[in-house]
Order: C-alpha cells, then sequence, then structure tokens
C-alpha cells in the first residue's frame, strides 16, 4: 500500500467493497492521512509496528472480542478475534513478510509459525507474504494456522506475468471453507488488491 497513488481512489474502493475485515500492510502516517475516510468508516482498527513506515494492520466492522488484538513485536503480524454474524468466533490476521533470502523470511515465518500454533479456534489469514502461494514459507504458515489458499494461483504483483505469476498475495483459510477470491484494480500500487468472499462451515 505504501506505494499507492492516488490513495483517495484507493479508501474509496475498500469501503465500496463492503468487506466486514480489512487487512493492510505498507501503513504509513503518510497513507494513514490521505486514507482517512477508510479508517473512518471501520470502527475498530489494530495497527502494529514493523519496518519504518510500513505497518501491519487489521480494521473491522464486527464485533471485536475483547483484549484479543496483538501485534507480534517485529514480525509483521496483526490480530483480532471478531464475531461473525453466524455467531462464531474466528481470528483476523494481517502477515506481511520480508523478500526471502538472502533477507530474514525464514526467521520471521518461524516466529509467526509459533504464534498461528499457539492460537485456538478458527483463523482467516490476509497478506503480503512475497512468497508465491506453493513456497516454503506460505505452505508452513498455511499448515501451522490449518488453513489452505483460497482461490487460484494468479499474479497479483507489478513484475509477475501471464506465464511466471507472482502469487505472493494470499488468502489463507480453514480447510472447508468455502468461498472466492478475486482481484482487484491497482489504484496505482505495485500489488493488486484481494477480495475474498467466504462462508465458514
Amino acid at each position: 500500500m505504501s506505494k499507492s497513488w492516488p490513495r483517495t481512489p484507493l479508501a474509496e474502493e475498500i469501503i465500496a467493497s463492503q468487506a466486514d475485515v480489512i487487512t493492510l500492510q505498507e501503513v504509513s502516517d503518510h497513507n494513514r492521512k490521505f486514507m482517512a475516510p477508510l479508517f473512518e468508516a471501520y470502527p475498530f482498527s489494530v495497527i502494529c509496528p514493523f519496518r519504518p513506515h510500513q505497518e501491519v494492520g487489521v480494521l473491522t466492522s464486527l464485533p471485536v472480542v475483547d483484549n484479543t488484538n496483538f501485534c507480534l513485536d517485529g514480525a509483521g503480524m496483526a490480530g483480532v478475534q471478531v464475531r461473525i454474524p453466524e455467531g462464531q468466533v474466528v481470528w483476523v490476521v494481517s502477515i506481511h513478510l520480508e523478500w526471502p533470502f538472502p533477507f530474514g523470511q525464514f526467521a520471521q515465518a518461524s516466529l509467526i509459525e509459533d504464534k498461528l500454533q499457539s492460537m485456538e479456534g478458527p483463523i482467516l489469514i490476509g497478506g503480503d507474504f512475497n512468497m508465491v502461494t506453493w513456497g516454503g514459507s506460505v505452505v508452513r504458515l498455511a499448515k501451522a494456522a490449518g488453513n489452505e489458499p483460497l482461490g487460484p494461483y494468479r499474479n497479483t504483483y507489478l513484475s509477475g506475468r501471464p506465464y511466471l505469476p507472482l502469487a505472493i498475495d494470499n488468502v489463507l483459510v480453514p480447510k472447508g471453507v468455502t468461498g472466492h477470491v478475486e482481484r482487484r484494480p491497482r489504484l496505482a500500487s505495485d500489488h493488486m488488491g484481494l477480495l475474498a468472499r467466504i462462508k465458514l462451515p
């Protein structure tokens, strides 16, 4: 999100989606200012520090379970438990991984893996994994959460091509969950947004 210009149309696009939960990566003071309508539209948010000017966050319009919001220090992970309309309680998590070797993705994913294994109940994950869906870090985190990727392998990153899809933005859902994912416009970002519609069993 940090390279998305202009930001006001991006905020309008997300609000118009009527999504119950938003997961954000690369949140900065600058784009929070220019995307103020988005933050005003959602009554709850948890924003966690990560890299300088690249925080991760979860926004939601759903009822939040008290005292469940958390940040995993230095690991690019934010989460909270919410109650969906059917009455179930689920975790919603935003993740932003570093690039793989020689960068710090492996160690970071290990921290997140441990956290996911300690969480009880279904977990919905959306994020920028900087790794293709079938890559080791994504597979490890999906397994730790009891999840699987939702939707087909499709390019979400500007550098990807039809025959070399860089599906580095992913939605991971509990096994047995049904639904679909659609790509949203770039709106000057180097990533395409993803909009998931899901139904828990």
